[in-house]
């Protein structure tokens, strides 16, 4: 996670861009799911760097997510997630897509790996178990001290 945050911070086309910005808890969209530990964390990790608690995407149920339209005005959105594949890809076109139309300037999508098709073509529905999604947590204090340090 470290490498993702430090790429973000010094790539500067990015930097450009997120002037104005907020983590979308995509965590939300994990519920119940076994990679929700690691989505907790990702947005953690996005959340612990940028200073920037609030949630602005918000589960109403199991497939509806909601947006207040206040939290997102002018801002530039991080959406973090975990899993490249034309699904994910779909999804983060389409969630972005309707945050911009309601006031958002910018939604950037981070994501932790890409998955490859298999020889029939499928991609699997997440990470097989063997290829060992790394545990990711939030920041201690001191490694959040030597982040400010370093800017």
């Amino acid at each position: 996670m470290r490498l993702i945050i430090d790429s973000v911070d010094y790539d500067p086309e990015i930097s450009q861009i997120l002037r104005n910005f907020r983590v979308i808890n995509t965590n939300v969209m994990y519920t119940g799911r076994p990679e929700s530990a690691v989505a907790n964390g990702m947005v953690q990790c996005f959340q612990d760097v940028m200073f920037d608690y609030a949630d602005v995407l918000v589960l109403k149920d199991s497939n509806r997510l909601s947006v207040d339209p206040d939290t997102i005005q002018g801002k530039d959105l991080v959406y973090p997630d975990l899993l490249v594949t034309p699904q994910s890809l779909k999804q983060y076109a389409s969630i972005a897509s309707t945050l911009c139309k309601a006031g958002a300037r910018t939604c950037v999508g981070v994501f932790l790996t890409r998955l490859v098709p298999d020889e029939q073509g499928n991609y699997p529905s997440c990470l097989p178990q063997e290829m060992g999604m790394p545990v990711i947590n939030g920041f201690s204090a001191d490694e959040l001290a030597d982040i400010a340090a370093s800017c």
